[in-house]
């Protein structure tokens, strides 16, 4: 790769070919070395030139043939008593082929149904083929009474074709799975403290 003066970064293009059969993520490296400026004007003008340290680059190909990986963003989610409906959002990653039906429940900790807040116990989320994130909408109940922060959770259940059928679409490593936080807490704060002097 030749670079001048004249631009700040240069793009190295890589051709990536699709394959419609299923595979695990795969994955190359590419690699800077031996730097070299010359000048435009005079090729056998050259200057002091190094790599840097950023010199590695891992590209990693995943395949989005796979009915995808169903997972909370993060473990743990603070909402204020005020919020009103808290939308805890559901995301499918590294692909999403498919229609796949995940179950959830929601379980009590010290917050209370009915009195903190009010959803169904259970339910089902139906991701559609292309479908990359639902929400599961919870209410949260404001008393206007200053209270200590409250918690409950969130649980995904496994996930599953929605039409049996599916079963056999590029084979069984492409069949849907849960991702990293399949729990969530959510934490509850009374909203008084979040008003403003």
């Amino acid at each position: 790769m030749e670079h001048t003066v004249i631009n700040s970064s240069l793009s190295v293009p890589i051709q990536i070919i699709y394959n419609e059969k299923y595979k695990t993520d795969q994955k190359f490296h590419v690699h800077i070395y031996q730097a070299k400026a010359v000048s435009e004007n005079d090729a056998n003008k050259e200057y002091p030139a190094t790599v840097g340290i950023a010199s590695d680059a891992t590209i990693i190909i995943v395949d989005d043939d796979h009915a995808g990986a169903f997972s909370f963003a993060s473990e743990v989610f603070k909402v204020t008593e005020n919020i009103g409906t808290f939308n805890l959002k559901v995301y499918r990653t590294r692909g999403a082929r498919g229609n796949v039906n995940i179950p959830y429940k929601i379980t009590e900790g010290t917050a209370k149904l009915k009195i903190d807040m009010e959803a169904a116990t259970s339910g089902t989320l139906h991701f559609k083929d292309g479908v990359t994130s639902m929400d599961i909408p919870i209410k949260i109940i404001n008393d206007d009474k200053y209270e200590k922060t409250k918690d409950f959770f969130v649980f995904l259940g496994v996930p599953i074709w929605q039409n049996s059928n599916q079963k056999d679409e590029n084979e069984a490593d492409g069949k849907p799975v849960l991702g990293a936080h399949v729990r969530a807490k959510i934490i509850v704060t009374e909203d008084h403290e979040f008003k403003q002097n």
